[in-house]
């Protein structure tokens, strides 16, 4: 039997054209957030991926597996390495949030 699923790192994608920022998570869904600030598109980003996971768990429907775009995280929080616990970020391109649920 597996160790219980603590958590997730789940991929996000970031755009910036003509000074917007876009998000995407394109592993948990339909996640398409658009905002002037980064900062609020990656709030409104981490907001929508957890909703979509606590209401995937409350559903039994739980992601299980690590795919392409989901990592999932079976150590508890305080044993998980620091970059795990974080998210590295970049103004375009591919980086990963924690989720914790």
């Amino acid at each position: 039997m597996q160790p219980e699923i603590t958590g997730y790192k789940v991929t996000v994608v970031m755009e910036a054209i003509d000074g917007m920022f876009y998000a995407s998570a394109p592993g948990v869904g339909s996640i398409y957030i658009e905002e002037a600030s980064l900062d609020k598109a990656l709030e409104l980003v981490q907001e929508a991926v957890t909703s979509i996971l606590e209401a995937r768990e409350e559903l039994d429907e739980r992601i299980t597996e690590s795919n392409e775009f989901i990592e999932v995280l079976r150590e508890p929080f305080d044993k998980l390495t620091p970059k795990a616990k974080t998210s590295t970020l970049s103004m375009e391109g591919r980086f990963q949030i924690p989720v914790f649920v």
